[in-house]
């Protein structure tokens, strides 16, 4: 048995909670996450900020049950790019760790990424689809960039719309190749990745700062991971290949898959599973 905890990460869209949706109070989701609790740490790793990580998680059962607990839950936004922990002190989230696209790849390359975003998302909004748009569209979140098509402020049945276009036309798949076009061309940062994030969004980061970066503040522990867009493309895929290869790494349909999942795998695991690899946490 290891001598420090294992670690469950969770995406949070469609694995904890259907896209944007709030935890509910009696969500049988907290329930299986404080029990989890008892055997090990728990993590959301997610390509949200802060604020939109807490809109849909910190309801007072799963804070309570937090700070009952003797492991830790810790809050993984934009890939895992930061790290922030429930202070029982002081019941705050205080951030531990945190680094920032544009110290990595400098203001004039984002001008540029931002520039070819804002001439493709006039397209989409003026001639490519007739949808309800609900701007901003771009929102930089330190680790990363989040391109949402429909629009940040977009409603739930505005989002719904914009999901089935893109089920149909593959759309936000052609704009992530768009992007690539540009920077095989010398437009964009060459170190960029451009991945599906949530339901409607494209995130952009440095390579390397998709959600296997949040590995790298777990060097000690044995980590598993539940995440619903595991295939290529997807921004669950690196996390999850990485994990897959030792077992513990799974890919749901939703909520009620994922706390299957708890139940069935992950928890019988978590008291008996060896270490895997530490993980370089250097950039």
């Amino acid at each position: 048995m290891s001598e420090v905890p294992d670690i469950v990460l969770f995406d949070m869209d469609g694995t904890l909670v259907p896209a944007r949706e709030q935890i509910s109070f009696d969500s049988d989701i907290v329930g299986v996450l404080i029990d989890l609790l008892q055997f090990a740490d728990v993590g959301i790793v997610t390509g949200a900020d802060l604020d939109s990580i807490l809109k849909q998680c910190d309801v007072p059962g799963l804070r309570e049950g937090i700070l009952n607990s003797n492991h830790a839950f810790w809050l993984l936004p934009c890939n895992g790019t930061q790290v922030h922990l429930l202070n029982p002190r002081t019941k705050a989230w205080e951030q531990i760790e945190s680094v920032k696209i544009r110290d990595k790849i400098g203001t004039r390359w984002l001008n540029y990424l931002y520039m070819e975003i804002f001439k493709a998302q006039n397209r989409l909004t003026l001639r490519e689809a007739d949808l309800p748009f609900s701007p901003p569209f771009i929102q930089e979140r330190q680790g990363l960039v989040n391109w949402s098509l429909i629009g940040q402020s977009a409603d739930r049945a505005g989002r719904d719309q914009f999901e089935t276009f893109d089920k149909e036309a593959l759309f936000r798949d052609k704009k992530v190749r768009m992007l690539e076009r540009l920077q095989a061309g010398g437009d964009l940062h060459p170190f960029l990745a451009f991945k599906l994030g949530g339901a409607s969004s494209i995130d952009i980061y440095p390579k390397g700062w998709d959600k296997s970066y949040a590995l790298r503040h777990f060097p000690d522990q044995a980590a598993w991971f539940v995440g619903n867009q595991c295939s290529v493309g997807g921004n669950d895929h690196e996390i999850y290949e990485v994990l897959s290869e030792f077992g513990r790494g799974f890919e749901t349909t939703g909520p009620l898959d994922t706390i299957r999942i708890i139940k069935e795998v992950i928890k019988p695991g978590v008291t008996r599973c060896e270490k895997i690899t530490k993980f370089d946490k250097s950039s």
